[in-house]
């Protein structure tokens, strides 16, 4: 829908741009010689198009003047990371994207981020290690989990590893929700883990039901979701067909708009990017507006998030797996909240064990230490490492 809207809103200004350009180059043409007389439809059908096509010209004109004065530019510093072949995501007909395997680079944000992958996509801690085939702890996510801003080893999932001597596959993917996590963990079940661990991070509850992530690009990248079917019961909601255009569109915002050495970057890319971010405000606008109100609604969210957690204990029990919910609240808010009554009735109902952060990060924070890395909202390495302890603590003895 977005890529059809994209398209209409661009064909309408260009006709409606070019019939005020003609009948302004006609007015001038004619000069003083009387117009035929002309019947009131037809005379307030060339009023609404004129005005239409002024308006259309001076949205143009404005557009051209906010590429000159306030250029769009994203956090990034660097392009490298985000030339063809060189980007962290690959398109996903299910997933929307998954992680490029066989990968290495290094993310330059407010938090510099060295990133390894191995042939599964799983985050490693050096660039020659590899995922054994048996592991003993699988962990789905999102950034939260995968590591954005910390080194591969430092991540929860690799320090527990080391703590208890187990083989672990980071299998978390940036900008996924619950929907994600549920399908990446179907994806590798024949790592056949003892424990699934699923990072569920505050955000998932709205991630579960957005159709686009936020990744802060005017693009509508599609992420799976839950919907409500015929039924009034959830189901899943794949992408739609546009999901490998979008990232590479994606992939282009990030490295045509670099703060930094932006490749391509000029008057027309600045231009380009101005009026999709203005079109992606109008459009994200209008989604909203024709969206089910349910969708926004907490008990939405709760049903969501039920669904995912329902399906993810049947895809354990089906490997005889462990599923552990490790619940990271936003340690940002203050004060850091614990996680919600009904993920609780939830865990308790289908025997899941819920591992909350909130009374830990609170502690934390309490003693001054850092949980959120300076300039970047994720994890710091002493919440990881938090997080691995009460992991270790809620799994038991190793013996």
């Amino acid at each position: 829908m977005i890529q059809k809207a994209e398209s209409a809103f661009l064909a309408l200004d260009l006709i409606l741009s070019a019939c005020f350009v003609l009948f302004v180059a006609g007015r001038i043409a004619r000069g003083r010689r009387p117009a035929a007389p002309v019947g009131r439809l037809r005379r307030w059908s060339v009023f609404a198009l004129v005005n239409l096509g002024a308006a259309c010209v001076l949205v143009d004109l404005a557009a051209v003047v906010a590429a000159l004065a306030a250029p769009p530019r994203n956090p990034f510093t660097t392009t490298a990371e985000f030339r063809s072949g060189d980007y962290l995501f690959v398109a996903d007909s299910e997933l929307g994207v998954v992680h490029r395997p066989n990968f290495s680079t290094t993310l330059r944000l407010a938090a510099t981020t060295v990133v390894h992958h191995d042939s599964i996509g799983a985050r490693v801690d050096e660039a020659d290690d590899e995922t054994p085939s048996r592991v003993d702890l699988v962990t789905v996510g999102c950034s939260q989990a995968w590591g954005q801003g910390v080194l591969g080893r430092e991540t929860f999932t690799s320090t527990i590893g080391r703590m208890r001597n187990w083989k672990v596959a980071n299998l978390a993917i940036s900008s996924h929700g619950g929907v994600g996590s549920l399908l990446q963990l179907h994806r590798h079940l024949d790592l056949i883990p003892e424990v699934v661990c699923y990072a569920f991070w505050q955000d998932h509850y709205e991630r579960n039901l957005n159709r686009y992530a936020a990744t802060g690009a005017p693009v509508g990248l599609e992420m799976p979701v839950v919907r409500q079917g015929g039924d009034g019961q959830p189901m899943l909601r794949l992408p739609g067909p546009y999901y490998e255009r979008n990232l590479e569109l994606t992939r282009r915002y990030f490295a045509e708009t670099a703060q930094g050495e932006a490749v391509g970057q000029g008057f027309r890319t600045d231009l380009e990017w101005t009026v999709r971010k203005n079109e992606w405000r109008i459009l994200t606008a209008l989604i909203a507006v024709r969206s089910s109100p349910w969708l926004t609604t907490t008990e939405a969210k709760e049903t969501a998030a039920a669904y995912v957690l329902r399906r993810m204990q049947e895809e354990c029990e089906s490997i005889g797996a462990r599923l552990v919910v490790l619940y990271i609240p936003r340690y940002f808010d203050c004060p850091v909240p614990d996680a919600p009554d009904s993920l609780h009735w939830t865990c308790e109902e289908l025997g899941i064990h819920l591992v909350d952060l909130g009374r830990r990060f609170r502690a934390m924070r309490c003693a001054g230490i850092a949980v959120e890395l300076l300039g970047d909202r994720h994890m710091s390495a002493a919440a990881h490492q938090a997080a691995a302890e009460e992991l270790s603590a809620a799994l038991g003895s190793t013996d």
